[in-house]
């Protein structure tokens, strides 16, 4: 699965059912829709990003007046869904290892639900196609494979890439969200006053809260640090979190109970692949008891929101990886990923006890 994401932004419809608006120039907290989407995807790790226009096109360009986008004009938007879908697919480079359908009116989307999807693709090759997930719910934006993108460019009418999910049902793979932005699109005037009404009955959560995987997390994951296999392990341990899939290999060469060198594999998301990354700096020179301090106050950090206080109990908890660790604080709202960040040091932990 070579090459980036390309991020496909389809804006060309004529909003039938919107009373004579283009919804996707309605403002959403005071910022037009289609503007929302396309901040989103260029925060995410999709590059590059196109957007499809066709109807109003001129007043579309202008909502992205000065954003680093390639525009596709569809003259035959008027056809359907599948005309935009098409154009957009044969404009994405030759390079890019796949693509990510995002949908102009919905404004909730953000980059971190298009970063999980890149993440799951990325991990595991057999997630072909990626669907985000909410409350048993398969929603959009929808990650294609490259393989796909004849297949796509072949669609015709105004159903999307719904015929092809049905054809090739053991290539999806369904990635798990925390919110349901993920299945908030607005067709109608009805659907957007309801949008403005949820969104001022639910205030904004603080700003260190409002996204698990931020800047400092995804730099981890990016770092890869530790990622390989040792030659010949004193023990290898495999942790699994069958909730989301994630998968996490560890090989540990150990001295007298003390870690000297680690190496791990990872098929996993964003946070699995950052908290692998953290414990593959630090943990040289570690004990089983020191580890064990480690997995408790991670956990407890999880669980409270905040860095658990130094004990008399856990006196050598790696007091420079807590730095590290303090990115993590966000994902303390989003119980469900508190495994995907614990999974990798559990892993260390079940090598460490099968080679002593």
């Amino acid at each position: 699965m070579a090459g980036t994401i390309t991020a496909l932004v389809l804006a060309a419809g004529q909003s039938r059912r919107m009373g004579g608006a283009n919804k996707l120039l309605c403002p959403v907290d005071g910022t037009p829709m289609l503007t929302r989407v396309v901040d989103s995807a260029l925060k995410s790790r999709a590059n590059p990003v196109i957007v499809v226009t066709g109807f109003e096109d001129r007043r579309v360009r202008h909502a992205l007046e000065g954003r680093e986008v390639t525009f596709v004009h569809n003259p035959d938007y008027a056809q359907g869904m599948a005309t935009s879908l098409g154009r957009g697919v044969k404009a994405a480079p030759r390079d890019t290892g796949g693509i990510i359908v995002c949908l102009g009116d919905m404004p909730h989307v953000a980059a971190a639900h298009i970063d999980r999807l890149i993440a799951t693709h990325a991990a595991d090759s057999e997630c072909a196609i990626c669907v985000p997930v909410f409350d048993g719910r398969r929603g959009n934006p929808v990650l294609w494979d490259r393989r796909f993108f004849a297949g796509l460019a072949a669609i015709e009418g105004d159903t999307g890439g719904r015929a092809l999910l049905k054809r090739y049902a053991d290539c999806v793979c369904t990635v798990e969200m925390e919110d349901s932005a993920i299945l908030g699109d607005v067709d109608t005037p009805e659907d957007l006053a309801a949008l403005k009404d949820r969104d001022a009955a639910s205030p904004a959560p603080p700003k260190h809260e409002a996204i698990a995987y931020h800047e400092a997390i995804l730099s981890l994951a990016d770092a890869h640090t530790g990622e390989g296999r040792l030659k010949n392990p004193t023990a290898t341990a495999t942790a699994h979190n069958p909730y989301c899939g994630d998968r996490v290999t560890m090989d540990v060469n150990l001295s007298n109970g003390t870690v000297t060198e680690l190496a791990h594999r990872v098929r996993g998301c964003v946070l699995c692949e950052a908290a692998a990354s953290v414990a593959g700096a630090r943990a040289a020179g570690q004990t089983r008891q020191s580890l064990t301090a480690v997995i408790d106050g991670l956990a407890a950090m999880l669980a409270q929101g905040e860095q658990p206080p130094m004990t008399e109990s856990r006196p050598e908890l790696w007091p420079e990886l807590w730095h590290e660790l303090e990115v993590f604080t966000p994902v303390s709202r989003h119980k469900s990923r508190h495994a995907c960040v614990l999974l990798p040091f559990q892993a260390l932990l079940e090598a460490m006890e099968k080679g002593e």
